[in-house]
């Protein structure tokens, strides 16, 4: 919570998915029907809307220096490689 202002939201979880994310599965496990947004606000109560506020979210200017290495040249990664990555992470 950047603001100091305290939110809430009524996302669609059970008390098991709650109950399993307490006892230490990933939150992304726990909630799979949450969108990423969802589960940031679960695990830090930071909605989207604060979280572009603090840090924006134009994400065509962003540059992606998330680098791959093949063997001694550096490979930068493509837009659909960081993509997938990024998917695999959500």
């Amino acid at each position: 919570m950047f603001s100091g202002v305290e939110r809430t939201l009524d996302l669609p979880i059970t008390e098991a998915q709650l109950a399993a994310w307490k006892s230490g599965t990933l939150c992304q496990d726990a909630f799979p029907q949450l969108s990423a947004d969802d589960r940031e606000f679960v695990m830090t109560g930071v909605t989207s809307d604060e979280w572009d506020r603090e840090f924006g979210n134009d994400e065509d200017d962003q540059i992606h220096d998330c680098k791959g290495f093949a063997g001694d040249q550096e490979q930068l990664l493509s837009d659909t490689e960081m993509e997938n990555l990024a998917k695999e992470y959500d």
